[in-house]
């Protein structure tokens, strides 16, 4: 009589130390996922741009060197199957030992109404801000105006202003580790990401900077004034009672040169044609604004010739 083996079926518990594939893992390695998020950067937060590395760096104090270790070959080895970044919080999904994954949330304090009101009327006032974030980009001058507000757009250093939650009873556990090196490649491929963990997302604050911004640029400026009626025109003289002075400039075209230039407001037809559908490395309003303003100093300075 022939002893055959037979593979332990799905409703069986795995038996402790073996795979169902038949290959022997540790007893401390957690459950295998498919298609779980695989860091990108194996070594860490620490490679990646200032603006997503700081994330990491502030939440670090609060996890032990262990955590932080074993979160890492957790985020290379793919535990994490979900990551869902949403207005003021993450929630995710980790396997570990345990059958069933475990799930987190990092909720970082959302900002009040009146803090947003005044971080975007702060942005729109410089125009540096409202071109890079359309673009996608996050100014090099964003920490010196957080600060000078009193405000965090990363967390701040020791996650004072951040809640972290685990259903494996731990908050700054493993898991946490984890999902916070998934969410700086995250931030490192889309910095406004910042902006919609303290509560506003990024569409909504692409459409109130633009809002403010064309706000600001109004009152009493002009654009393409309309030129008066003449009720009155002038009595001319007949053609050939102005033979003699005919091609000699009189005294009005002096006059017309001092006559002071009429406010407008610039790029008028672009702010209401609105963001460009087309794609790609630079904004083409940004593009045509250089292009239209370049002209208009050609111009003028011809003129002044």
């Amino acid at each position: 009589m022939n002893d055959q083996s037979t593979p332990p079926s799905p409703n069986v518990p795995e038996p402790a130390g073996h795979g169902f594939d038949g290959i022997s893992r540790r007893l401390d390695a957690p459950r295998r996922v498919s298609h779980g998020l695989r860091l990108k950067h194996r070594s860490g937060p620490a490679e990646l741009a200032w603006h997503a590395s700081r994330v990491a760096a502030a939440l670090e104090p609060a996890f032990s060197a262990e955590a932080r270790i074993e979160g890492l070959e957790y985020a290379i080895s793919g535990q994490t199957s979900l990551m869902r970044i949403e207005p003021g919080r993450v929630r995710a999904l980790v396997q570990g030992r345990a059958p069933r994954p475990y799930e987190l949330f990092l909720r970082p304090q959302s900002w009040s109404n009146e803090q947003w009101t005044i971080v975007i009327d702060s942005m729109a006032r410089e125009a540096a801000y409202a071109a890079r974030l359309v673009n996608g980009e996050l100014p090099a001058s964003a920490p010196d105006l957080m600060t000078r507000l009193g405000l965090h757009l990363w967390p701040a250093d020791g996650a004072t202003d951040v809640e972290l939650t685990c259903s494996c009873g731990s908050a700054w556990c493993k898991h946490g580790w984890a999902v916070t090196c998934h969410l700086a490649e995250r931030v490192q491929d889309d910095p406004l990401i910042l902006f919609s963990l303290r509560g506003l997302p990024a569409d909504q604050l692409l459409e109130r900077l633009r809002e403010r911004r064309t706000l600001l640029s109004q009152g009493t400026s002009v654009a393409h004034p309309v030129p008066p009626i003449a009720h009155a025109p002038p009595q001319l003289l007949p053609a050939e009672e102005c033979l003699a002075d005919f091609w000699r400039p009189g005294s009005a075209l002096a006059a017309a040169r001092a006559v002071r230039e009429a406010s407008h407001l610039p790029h008028a037809l672009l702010r209401r044609l609105g963001q460009s559908p087309m794609q790609g490395k630079f904004p083409v309003v940004g593009l045509l604004s250089s292009a239209y303003d370049a002209v208009r100093a050609a111009a003028l300075s011809a003129r002044d010739e």
